[in-house]
């Protein structure tokens, strides 16, 4: 299970909960961002998520998981993100 996430400047590890607050606020806020999981190779982290706003300032996702990501992982992300794009 992959449980813990960096936020933005990687200084600090924050729990799947806390990451979804954070994404969240930053939604409010009309400001973009990115998450990466804390577990991964060298240079690919398993989960990373980017969050943004088109020029028509309408929400946008770009995703990715590593190969090792669990489908129960991966589903959940997925359904967050839909909830998330079409509230």
């Amino acid at each position: 299970m992959i449980d813990n996430y960096y936020y933005k400047d990687y200084s600090d590890q924050y729990s799947r909960e806390k990451i979804i607050c954070l994404i969240d606020n930053d939604i409010k806020k009309k400001m973009g961002g990115y998450i990466q999981s804390t577990s991964g190779g060298l240079f690919i982290a398993d989960v990373t998520i980017f969050y943004f706003f088109d020029t028509a300032q309408h929400l946008k996702f770009d995703y990715g998981f590593s190969d090792k990501v669990p489908i129960s992982v991966r589903k959940f992300w997925k359904q967050r993100i839909n909830v998330m794009e079409h509230p």
